[in-house]
Parts: C-alpha cells; sequence; structure tokens
C-alpha cells in the first residue's frame, strides 16, 4: 500500500467521522473540522500530482517519466533531479 493509499484511508475515516457528528446533530470544532477539509484538499492535490524530472543546465526544463522514455539518451546524459508538479489551481 502507497502512502497516499494509506493516508487516504486515513482520511476517509477522519471524513466520516466529522459528517456523522454533524448528521447525529453534535457540535464539532468548528476549526477541526476546517483543519480536515483542508487536509483532504492537500491530499487531493497530492494525489493528482505528477512525477516530473528537473534538468540540469542554465536553462532547466522539466521532463515528465513518459517523455524521458522516449529520450533515454538524454536521460543518461543529463544530471536530473525527481519531483512532483502540483497544477496551480483547484484540485478536482
Amino acid at each position: 500500500m502507497t502512502q497516499n493509499e494509506k493516508d487516504r484511508e486515513i482520511m476517509d475515516t477522519a471524513l466520516e467521522f466529522v459528517f456523522s457528528m454533524g448528521l447525529e446533530g453534535l457540535e464539532l470544532d468548528e476549526r477541526i473540522g476546517d483543519a480536515i477539509l483542508l487536509a483532504n484538499r492537500l491530499l487531493t492535490e497530492r494525489e493528482n500530482a505528477e512525477v516530473v524530472y528537473k534538468g540540469s543546465g542554465a536553462y532547466p526544463e522539466f521532463w515528465t517519466e513518459d517523455e524521458l522514455r522516449v529520450f533515454k539518451k538524454l536521460k543518461k546524459h543529463m544530471q536530473l533531479t525527481k519531483g512532483v508538479w502540483i497544477a496551480d489551481g483547484e484540485a478536482e
């Protein structure tokens, strides 16, 4: 199980707890509810993030894993740094 899957399982449990308290008419500190919803949004962004590689050089470019498969020679001759790309905008 990946870290994202483990975190999603925990997040789903937390979300169920928050919503079940609301259905039962129990009050939850608003800050806790907001924190759980924010954590869910950040986890969703991380789940949707794309793995990229930043090339070295005067004008570094970003390469996806698919692009590097096509340019195998490039991968051998460049120093690449692995990271993630999170799009600027709302998570889906």
